[in-house]
């Protein structure tokens, strides 16, 4: 009995893919961008889409659905206030300018 080898397999020469992938590496090491946070991106993110889609669809695009729960509520807005802390310097020299101008 013959063995079939699948077809895709076949056509890919070893290492096609890879010579692509160390130069992307190489130019974001060389730039100071960590590299294991995109990998992260690029494994998760389409689980985290397509779990997020599935809930969404489930709830019917209610947001609401989310924060239900007190524990829940703190830490979305716990993620809130991490996204915006890039800001907060940025508010407070508004601020002191605003104080100096008057």
């Amino acid at each position: 009995m013959r063995r079939r080898v699948p077809a895709a397999i076949v056509p890919c020469p070893p290492r096609t893919g890879e010579e692509p992938n160390r130069v992307f590496g190489y130019f974001l090491e060389a730039n100071g961008i960590p590299v294991a946070p995109i990998v992260l991106g690029m494994v998760l993110g389409p689980i985290l889409e397509q779990n997020f889609m599935v809930s969404m669809i489930k709830t019917e695009w209610g947001l609401t659905q989310f924060f239900q729960r007190p524990i829940a509520l703190v830490l979305g807005g716990l993620t809130v206030l991490i996204w915006l802390t890039p800001l907060y310097p940025w508010l407070l020299a508004r601020g002191r300018r605003f104080a100096a101008s008057r």
